[in-house]
């Protein structure tokens, strides 16, 4: 009895670490798919889950999803954490890899951004109409709005998502930051998303009227900086965070 039961127990255990890796596997392809298109917002969950799965003793398993937790961390400017993963997957073996050359040129561009002078954070401000009810988002329904994947308010009116003018400062940081794409990216995705009936986003060249247009249209919402004293839009928090917390999520 002893004999069999030990024999079972080691078939479930050889079940166990064959699902396990079949898990990783599942998790790190899809999850570095989504890395390499520049989608880091649904990429990283992936790469986390397939960490936690991994095998224990390949060292294999270890750098790769370190390497693409690395690239998401620089993408949003979060060099200290970046460093930590780069430190990880250098431990774990990756310079005798395939890899090595890529991991080399992130490492560069890890240390040239370490190297640039640092400049005082401004926080990037949500706002919405003063008629709409909410008062924080997470940021991932900011995510969503702003890749025309979320259309609707919770009372079902229709969202509409407000952008300054192209290729500035702000949109350039937010769309890194929460959407974790660049501009155009982002642009062109709303634009593959027209046949589902997705309205395109609202651009205001002139970045003095957004405020303007915000409160003239119930369902807008936008990002600002510089908000001037009483204004008449309403701002809102952003995972519970004010602006003037030290660990605001959207700062550029």
């Amino acid at each position: 009895m002893v004999r069999v039961g030990a024999t079972a127990l080691l078939l479930l255990l050889g079940f166990a670490i064959t699902y396990a890796a079949d898990d990783y596997l599942t998790s790190y392809q899809k999850g570095a798919y989504l890395i390499d298109s520049n989608d880091c917002a649904n990429g990283t969950p992936l790469i986390q889950d397939a960490m936690k799965v991994a095998p224990r003793g390949n060292s294999q398993k270890s750098y790769f999803p370190t390497y693409y937790l690395a690239i998401c961390s620089l993408q949003q400017n979060d060099l200290d954490t970046a460093e930590k993963y780069l430190k990880q997957a250098e431990a774990a073996g990756i310079y005798f890899s395939g890899m090595a050359k890529d991991f080399k040129t992130l490492k560069d561009q890890l240390k040239a951004k370490q190297k640039e002078p640092h400049k005082q954070k401004v926080p990037l401000i949500v706002v919405v109409n003063p008629a709409n009810s909410i008062n924080d988002i997470s940021m991932s329904d900011l995510s969503k709005i702003f890749k025309g994947e979320k259309q609707t308010w919770a009372d079902s009116s229709r969202i509409i998502p407000v952008l300054g003018p192209a290729n500035s400062t702000e949109n350039q940081e937010f769309f890194s930051v929460v959407c974790q794409m660049d501009e155009k990216k982002v642009l062109d995705l709303w634009q593959g998303q027209q046949f589902n009936g997705t309205k395109l986003p609202v651009i205001i060249d002139n970045k003095e009227w957004v405020l303007r247009y915000i409160y003239g249209n119930a369902g807008a919402i936008a990002f600002y900086t510089q908000i001037p004293p009483n204004p008449q839009v309403k701002i809102i928090t952003v995972d519970g965070k004010d602006s003037s917390a030290s660990d605001y999520p959207i700062s550029n």
